[in-house]
């Protein structure tokens, strides 16, 4: 099954999809293993470069993202040749955890500082909820986030912020 993570992800990939911008989906796990480093680094570098923009989901680790996302960052930190290639594309997060207001946000606006400083454009959620910096879901146990209908609300929400945002820039790229 899908984490709960990986269940609000798949909420915002679908709005996004529903808008008709094309989505594809990695898994951080399979290029930041524990104990074995980094794996797959080129294709990741090449996702990474084709993507317009990219929506990281997360738990909530006591107010802040999980060691994968973590470990995300830290990885475009230091890969130079791929923070130039990626600079200026969209990026938006949500972040599950286990009570309402368990550090959702918390994570989001810290994860949102990183993103906008490795030079991403951070949006958050579109005007149809009221989580402007993202998606926050609520599953206190594994496989309860599908139950959570104003978290799967502002996680789609943020597919469409990401997806609108990310086709207006590509259309004014292709104009200019």
């Amino acid at each position: 099954g899908l984490s709960n993570s990986e269940v609000a992800l798949a909420s915002a990939l679908w709005s996004a999809k529903e808008i008709g911008v094309e989505i594809d989906h990695i898994s951080l796990a399979e290029y930041f293993t524990e104990g074995k480093g980094m794996q797959n680094q080129q294709e990741l570098d090449q996702k990474l470069r084709e993507a317009d923009g990219i929506i990281i989901s997360t738990p909530v680790y006591f107010g802040d993202r999980g060691s994968l996302a973590q470990s995300f960052i830290t990885y475009l930190r230091n890969n130079k040749d791929l923070l130039e290639a990626i600079k200026h594309k969209v990026y938006a997060g949500i972040s599950v955890g286990a009570k309402r207001n368990g550090g959702q946000e918390t994570t989001l606006i810290y994860q949102l500082i990183d993103m906008i400083n490795i030079g991403f454009l951070g949006v958050g959620n579109d005007s149809e909820t009221t989580s402007q910096y993202g998606g926050t879901g609520l599953a206190g146990d594994i496989g309860t986030m599908s139950e959570d209908d104003y978290g799967l609300q502002t996680a789609m929400g943020t597919g469409r912020r990401v997806a609108r945002v990310a086709t207006m820039m590509s259309n004014a790229g292709q104009s200019s």
